[in-house]
This record gives C-alpha cells, structure tokens and sequence, in this order.
C-alpha cells in the first residue's frame, strides 16, 4: 500500500469525510479528494500535515537510486587504464 492509500485508509477507519480532513488540516475538500485519486502530486508538507490531523507520523527516508543495468555495466572512463593504440606493423 502506498502513502497517499494508507492516508485514505486511516480517514476511512477514523469516519472522516474528505471535507472533514482538509478543514483540520487547512486544505480544500477539492485538494483532498484530488490528492487521494492521484490526479494531483502534493507536496511533502501537505502529506505531513494530513498525517498528523490523522494522528500518524511522516517519516521520510532519503535512498540512493539503483544503477541502471545499462550503467552498471559501462566502466567509469577515469577508472580504466589508457588502451595504447597498436600500429598494424607493430603487431608480432
């Protein structure tokens, strides 16, 4: 489940309407209901904000991204040694 579904889940178990939760957190009952439908992406503070009005705490956790396959493949450049260009009759 994601954030913005376990917001709506503690709404629903707490008997609050949409328009009920945006008065005590300071939103519109419109911003709410766009929030929940996903048609809009809000900001940390109004999620955090909506959280505590449900009486949950927001913890956000930064990560570092995973490599993509296609760059985890590629040596870094600076890291590799210089390949010497052989000239065709230096070969043995």
């Amino acid at each position: 489940m994601n954030l913005i579904a376990e917001l709506q889940a503690a709404r629903k178990r707490l008997g609050l309407k949409q328009q009920e939760l945006a008065e005590r957190a300071g939103l519109s009952r419109m911003t709410v209901q766009r929030i929940e439908s996903g048609a809009i992406d809000p900001r940390l503070s109004t999620l955090a904000e909506m959280a505590r009005v449900l009486g949950l705490e927001l913890v956000a956790v930064a990560a570092a991204q995973p490599a993509q396959p296609d760059q985890a493949a590629q040596p870094d450049p600076a890291e590799t040694p210089a390949a010497s260009p052989v000239a065709a009759g230096d070969q043995a």
